[in-house]
């Protein structure tokens, strides 16, 4: 940590409280990384989640897992702060400790992610 604070790679929705969260975390001294990710809001690019979702495997379509990765080879960051993470895979979750061995890695939501309607293939996979 810096005197200036943490080093946040921070993914999540660009909206709401997600992005509330983010900008309080900055209000408060940290550098924020924002990574994109979610549901997407463009009619044909929400049914394609709808579907994938109902699946039980939401689509990457702001491609937060790619850029969660360019992002740390970029630069090392403190924390790494997954909002809700339905669609981040486990597989970049194990890129991102082998870049970085000291990260720190939270999961956040204010749901209970673990009830059906709420959860993903993807995220489960990431629970140790």
């Amino acid at each position: 940590m810096s005197r200036s604070g943490l080093s946040i790679l921070y993914v999540g929705t660009a909206s709401g409280t997600c992005l509330g969260r983010a900008q309080a975390l900055e209000s408060l001294g940290h550098r924020v990384h924002f990574v994109p990710s979610g549901i997407p809001r463009t009619k044909l690019a929400f049914n394609v989640y709808r579907v994938g979702h109902h699946l039980d495997r939401p689509p990457d379509l702001f491609g937060a897992n790619r850029e969660m990765l360019r992002a740390g080879a970029r630069e090392r960051f403190d924390v790494l702060w997954v909002d809700r993470g339905r669609e981040i895979r486990a597989a970049t979750l194990r890129e991102l400790r082998r870049l970085a061995p000291a990260l720190k890695m939270l999961s956040y939501s204010p749901d209970a992610m673990m009830s059906r309607h709420k959860t993903s293939v993807p995220y489960r996979a990431c629970i140790p």
